[in-house]
């Protein structure tokens, strides 16, 4: 007898079932429809007109050119712009300081200090932002000439020095 009770029951729970799915399916076809009618179709997207890129010529001047600087500026100041830099040219020269120097007169090394670090250098080396080079040292100054551009376009060289800090706060106190 239970049996027989169980069977109508799942006869009975699988017909509203299918009741549930048939109202289900007409949503989803109803639904179907409503959607299709919303979607616009594509429009083509505008023509992509064509454009040709010519090369620049091989044999032309270019802007940084070095050998069409130095036609311009025939005073020969010209900076190598080809060449690697040097850690020192990174730093500004207020930013830098002579701090000592090592060996005899005639092979002066300088030691200068940037951001917490001290560098060794000699004659011929190069810091600054402005294509500096070390022309002499002496235990208590680096002198350094600069090459710079003028208000004309025009590479010059300008001297500068770099002085021990001991000679700097010598040469500020009051009198």
């Amino acid at each position: 007898m239970k049996v027989k009770l169980l069977l109508i029951s799942s006869l009975i729970a699988l017909s509203a079932c299918s009741e549930e799915h048939g109202d289900l399916q007409s949503w989803m076809s109803n639904t179907r429809k409503a959607a299709k009618s919303k979607i616009k179709p594509a429009e083509k997207p505008a023509p992509v007109e064509r454009v040709t890129y010519f090369a620049p010529p091989e044999s032309g001047p270019h802007a940084f050119d070095v050998q069409r600087l130095k036609a311009a500026y025939p005073n020969g100041s010209v900076p190598d712009l080809n060449r690697s830099k040097e850690i020192l040219e990174n730093f500004s020269l207020e930013n830098l300081e002579y701090v000592g120097s090592i060996g005899t007169n005639e092979k002066l090394s300088a030691m200068i200090s940037a951001d917490g670090h001290v560098y060794t250098v000699r004659i011929g080396n190069r810091l600054g932002q402005n294509f500096g080079r070390i022309v002499s040292i002496t235990p208590d100054l680096i002198k350094i000439v600069e090459t710079v551009e003028d208000t004309s376009g025009r590479w010059t060289d300008r001297e500068t020095e770099l002085r021990k800090a001991d000679a700097k706060a010598e040469g500020s106190g009051a009198k």
